[in-house]
């Protein structure tokens, strides 16, 4: 919960019908830096969701929760079932932010934020989500 506006900090999608949790959720964060340390913190580790009260983020070698002993959920592969997609620090070390291969929805222009690892459209000459500047680009003072 975030203390400042009293909203949740993290929003999880559930099932319409149903009302299970799909594997899926949004986490708000204020400080950009303290984004990217989350992803590498909690990269390729699964968040429990079976069960409405626990919410355990379990290690990624982990089988089933360690809090409440449910198996874990197939294809949930990486926090919040998103297969560690999360790239940071150490993507950036090893030669920058990999992209899937296929047309997709990006371009050969775009290009990965250095700061938030977020993926921009080539227009953009500022991050949309930390608003750090598009490398190359700069600040007029």
């Amino acid at each position: 919960m975030d203390k400042r506006t009293g909203r949740p900090k993290i929003w999880l999608y559930r099932d319409k019908e149903t009302n299970e949790p799909k594997g899926d959720a949004t986490i708000t964060y204020e400080d950009p830096h303290a984004a990217v340390a989350a992803v590498e913190w909690f990269n390729n580790n699964w968040l429990c969701l079976k069960k409405s009260n626990c919410s355990n983020v379990n290690f990624a070698f982990r089988g089933a929760c360690n809090r409440c002993g449910i198996v874990r959920p197939t294809g949930a592969s990486g926090i919040l079932g998103v297969g560690g997609r999360g790239k940071g620090r150490a993507a950036q070390e090893s030669g920058g932010i990999s992209r899937p291969a296929g047309g997709g929805i990006f371009g050969p222009n775009d290009w990965p934020c250095p700061m938030c690892g977020n993926i921009n459209w080539a227009k953009r000459t500022k991050c949309n989500i930390c608003n750090t500047n598009k490398p190359g680009i700069m600040r007029v003072v």
